[in-house]
């Protein structure tokens, strides 16, 4: 029907990864409790689905940051989480008519918009002084449980970004 283009960095291999998978059962009760009907009436309520995908993304991605696998299977990894999530929330809340464009348009939000946005904050963590000194908050303790001092594709050889 619809094809895009994504020009953003390749996609590895899925991995299953425990923590990835806690967290969506997580995100999914979340949202179960917040979740308001007639959910598309309102720019509020887009405004809180867009920050509620924002804040699962930026979560998944930290899952995946410390793991030993290579770069691009984490973003796979990451891509197959909030595709998922998508389908839980997006989908489902989307009116009848809007139903037909379900698939298009997660395949550009995910797959194009996501993809870009991940590659946008590893990008900011190899090139910018978000991962050269990293002293508190959750990125902080994920590095500290890991053993390392700053995001791993800056200072970790063994790991990909």
């Amino acid at each position: 029907m619809f094809k895009f283009k994504d020009r953003a960095n390749p996609v590895g291999a899925i991995h299953k990864v425990e923590e990835i998978e806690e967290k969506l059962v997580k995100y999914a009760r979340m949202w179960d409790e917040q979740r308001v009907k007639g959910f598309w009436g309102s720019k509020s309520d887009r405004s809180r689905l867009t920050h509620f995908m924002m804040v699962a993304l930026d979560d998944f991605m930290m899952s995946v940051a410390i793991l030993a696998i290579p770069g691009p299977d984490k973003k796979a990894t990451v891509l197959d989480a909030m595709d998922r999530l998508y389908e839980y929330t997006v989908r489902e809340a989307l009116p009848i008519w809007l139903r037909p464009f379900a698939e298009p348009v997660k395949q550009y939000v995910v797959y194009v918009l996501v993809s870009f946005a991940i590659d946008w904050a590893v990008q900011k963590y190899k090139n910018g002084s978000w991962g050269k000194t990293v002293q508190t908050g959750a990125l902080a303790r994920i590095l500290k449980k890991a053993g390392c001092e700053s995001f791993p594709c800056v200072r970790c050889s063994r790991r990909d970004a």
